[in-house]
């Protein structure tokens, strides 16, 4: 029980981190018809979720003191809106808090979309749910949140979905930790996906991934080199979580505080088909080219199709 605690602990760190850090500017500007403009500019490659908190308005019926809008931004600079003035002489004010999350939370994650297994076609694993013990808010503990999949050692980590990877790690020195029940960090890959969800890929080697934020990655796409893993603890093994924000109650009214909730996806098991993986049922990676190419607009696929009949 102690370690898969400590298992589930690591996988939120690389979400907490990019949550403590601003890739948003908003900005207010006046246009001569005396209306506020307020703006945001994202600074980074991934859509952030803006929330203003309007605790004061003057001269405007626009917000009203309480209210909370939110906005995705994308890349570059965004209009959010205009507070129009009731007396046209005189300036819309306003007083605002702004807050930032990573990714659309707006968005309703698609639960059930089917993934692939992370590993190249042809590959044989076996899985092991990994369960949650924190209990949050309408679960219960022991739900399951995600895959610790059996690898070989120097097998390659592929992208499971099609997204845009947001953090990167390939220096926790975990040559130097080999043997060691607990460790301080991990090697691992955020990726961003279309419907506002995160995956996390878990326990690369030292200096063994081979993307960097930014990069946009397809079904099937390398991501890393696993790592040797522990023979005390099975060997090379891949930690593998989907999950999205979700907002808290707070205490205090000036803070926002959002949590990632994960789920355990349904993947494509080959034979048997779509479903929920099981414990210790060995599965025969198969990536079909209609699983691959969901999301791809006419355009990727063609390409897709291209490079494949070469």
């Amino acid at each position: 029980m102690k370690t898969r605690s400590f298992s589930l602990f690591l996988f939120f760190c690389p979400l907490c981190l990019w949550a403590q850090q601003t890739y948003v500017k908003v900005s207010a500007e006046y246009t001569d018809k005396n209306e506020m403009v307020l703006w945001a500019e994202n600074y980074s490659h991934i859509p952030h979720t803006v929330t203003l908190r309007f605790e004061e308005v003057s001269n405007t019926t626009s917000a009203m003191g309480g209210d909370k809008r939110s906005f995705v931004v994308g890349t570059g600079k965004r209009r959010l809106m205009s507070l129009r003035p009731i007396d046209a002489k005189r300036r819309a004010s306003a007083r605002y808090r702004a807050f930032y999350e990573l990714g659309n939370t707006v968005a309703r994650p698609d639960t059930a979309f089917v993934y692939l297994f992370p590993l190249r076609p042809g590959t044989l694993t076996q899985c092991r749910i990994m369960s949650a013990i924190e209990r949050l808010p309408g679960d219960d503990s022991g739900r399951p949140v995600g895959l610790s999949l059996r690898f070989r050692e120097g097998d390659t980590v592929v992208a499971a979905r099609a997204g845009v990877v947001t953090d990167v790690n390939d220096k926790a020195r975990v040559s130097q930790t080999s043997g060691r029940m607990f460790r301080g960090t991990e090697n691992y890959v955020q990726i961003y996906h279309a419907d506002g969800s995160f995956a996390l890929y878990k326990y690369f080697a030292d200096a063994g991934v081979l993307v960097q934020p930014g990069d946009n990655v397809r079904p099937g796409d390398p991501l890393g080199i696993i790592s040797d893993g522990d023979p005390s603890t099975g060997g090379a093994k891949l930690g593998f979580m989907i999950y999205t924000w979700e907002e808290v109650p707070s205490d205090d009214p000036d803070k926002m505080r959002k949590r990632g909730r994960p789920w355990l996806p349904r993947f494509w098991l080959g034979e048997a088909g779509e479903g929920y993986p099981q414990k210790s049922v060995k599965y025969t990676v198969e990536h079909p080219e209609e699983y691959v190419t969901r999301e791809m607009n006419k355009k990727e696929k063609k390409k897709f199709v291209e490079r494949k009949e070469k």
